[in-house]
């Protein structure tokens, strides 16, 4: 599907896009107590309008920048079209974000509008942080009736910021990233034309609103006149996929690998011949499809972290169509992403449009497109850093087959060097031990050392036993992995918890944050280590 008259400049050309459509269709779905209850397109165009004018008059929000702190909900998207009609600049902050974090995001951004679901998010807030905001709103007070208010007309252009998105801080502190107005319906434009094939799907949006990936989805599936049904609590997403009964279904790779563990002891107990039958393949899928995934699916949408080739080819084994996403945070745009007729199993597919790539002859991932993001520096634009034939250097290694495919392998700064020569790329070996029932994260470590240690966050009801009789256990399997003998873990080391975002091992997109754990975990590893040498 093209996008009717030509490319956008705005949000404001998205919007008239979004209010040629059919009248009374529902397109947003919420959670009543037990019961999904319909938001007409009409009446969502009806409370944006209005909260747009309140926007613009009473709070006066064009150049200013407006944080969202709340559960996913059709306000919440309600509130952040409101604002971008209005020439205010949008960002979300998670709501069970650390005091700490949301000094540095304040710091960083100088936002000082703040909407919150209920009044209760307040307290989170740091002192300092209140004191500097000049609006603080919740729900209720935006559902309350407004005075009649005189329409005013205000030019929005282009260059004007739309979003600000953070990094994920995997390595370090997070960064605020900008994107303009034409950035974001270029970067709809591109992926709506890409995802033609998506027109008329439901979608389940479970991920938190805050994170780019959803929504995006959110902005695209309504323009190819998707229904989206908003999860307040990601917890609940196993029992909404059923009463929902998504099409479409955009995940992390987490999911897959959980979704992994639940079926493949129960695959395993059926007789190798009738499981290879194509007949029986396809009851499979179909009985699957209902127990999983409500019935209806037809494609799952892979993003945020690489999907490891074995979950890939289980899934497509079983008859559904995965399409993994690779992007970056500094660009709107995905990088690549697999087609419909591809197989998936261990590649990102190729480029998008509007996405130039190049690499590195070490294989490093080098992009140029519009839709790159400035960095907010001191409360600066600046550019990102750029080589002098104006590449951004990603810092994702990858290489490509002859169709121009491309496969990641890793973070280019993750490499490390033992002792002995070797060079070692920490992702591919913790992959493999993924593979290991009730392994939930694994961080492979030695740099410097004579051979590799890994630790690993165990599911205690996968290994019950004790420490010592674990600990030899996991030994055995992780001897028996498709590792050169040379990568494969000597020492292996249990974390004390479990690794979560709250304790500060994970970040908000589900992926380990190596400094953090280094530092945490690993240092206090390496001196025990070196005391008993």
């Amino acid at each position: 599907m093209s996008l009717n008259g030509g490319s956008m400049d705005s949000f404001v050309d998205y919007w008239h896009q979004v209010k040629q459509k059919t009248q009374n269709q529902c397109y947003f779905y919420y959670r009543n107590h037990s019961q999904w209850q319909g938001v007409s397109i009409d009446e969502f165009i009806r409370r944006v309008e209005l909260l747009k004018q309140y926007f613009q008059s009473e709070l006066k929000i064009m150049g200013r920048r407006l944080a969202i702190m709340a559960d996913n909900c059709v306000d919440w998207d309600i509130i952040q079209f409101a604002a971008l009609l209005s020439g205010g600049t949008v960002l979300g902050i998670p709501t069970n974000e650390s005091r700490k974090n949301i000094v540095s995001y304040h710091n960083l951004t100088q936002f000082d509008i703040l909407v919150v679901d209920n009044i209760n998010r307040l307290q989170n807030i740091p002192t300092t942080v209140n004191r500097s905001l000049k609006n603080i709103l919740t729900f209720d007070q935006l559902h309350k009736p407004k005075k009649q208010i005189k329409k005013t007309q205000l030019n929005i252009h282009s260059h004007d910021l739309a979003l600000i998105v953070f990094t994920s801080g995997t390595t370090g502190t997070p960064k605020a990233l900008a994107f303009t107005h034409k950035q974001l319906v270029l970067a709809i434009e591109t992926l709506a034309n890409h995802f033609s094939f998506l027109e008329s799907n439901r979608i389940l949006a479970w991920l938190p609103m805050y994170n780019t990936f959803q929504r995006m989805t959110n902005f695209v599936t309504l323009f190819l006149n998707g229904q989206i049904y908003y999860l307040e609590d990601p917890k609940n997403v196993s029992q909404s996929i059923l009463e929902v009964k998504p099409q479409v279904f955009q995940t992390v790779p987490r999911f897959f690998e959980k979704v992994y563990d639940h079926l493949n002891p129960i695959l395993n107990k059926w007789p190798v011949k009738l499981a290879a039958n194509i007949g029986f393949k396809k009851l499979i899928n179909v009985y699957i499809n209902k127990i999983i995934f409500g019935g209806k699916l037809k494609y799952l949408i892979s993003g945020s972290a690489l999907l490891h080739p074995d979950y890939a080819h289980f899934f497509e084994n079983l008859g559904f169509k995965i399409i993994n996403a690779y992007g970056t945070s500094e660009c709107l745009i995905p990088l690549c992403t697999s087609s419909v007729v591809d197989k998936c199993v261990g590649q990102v597919g190729r480029p998008l449009p509007n996405i130039e790539i190049q690499q590195s002859t070490r294989g490093e991932i080098l992009l140029k497109s519009e839709a790159l993001a400035k960095q907010i520096i001191n409360n600066n634009l600046e550019s990102l850093p750029l080589d002098d034939n104006g590449y951004y250097h990603t810092g994702d290694l990858a290489k490509t087959n002859l169709m121009g495919e491309f496969f990641l392998k890793g973070r280019l700064a993750h490499y490390f060097k033992t002792s002995t020569g070797k060079r070692v790329q920490p992702e591919s070996i913790e992959q493999e031990i993924l593979k290991i029932s009730g392994v939930e994260h694994a961080l492979v470590f030695g740099e410097g050392q004579k051979y590799l240690s890994v630790l690993l966050d165990i599911n205690r009801k996968v290994w019950p036993q004790p420490d010592n009789q674990l600990l030899e256990q996991l030994s055995h399997e992780i001897s028996k992995l498709d590792l050169p003998l040379g990568l494969k873990p000597v020492d292996i080391y249990l974390s004390p918890n479990s690794f979560s975002w709250e304790t500060g091992e994970l970040t908000l997109n589900m992926k380990m944050r190596r400094t953090h754990i280094l530092e945490r975990h690993i240092k206090p590893l390496s001196i025990i280590k070196s005391n008993t040498n």
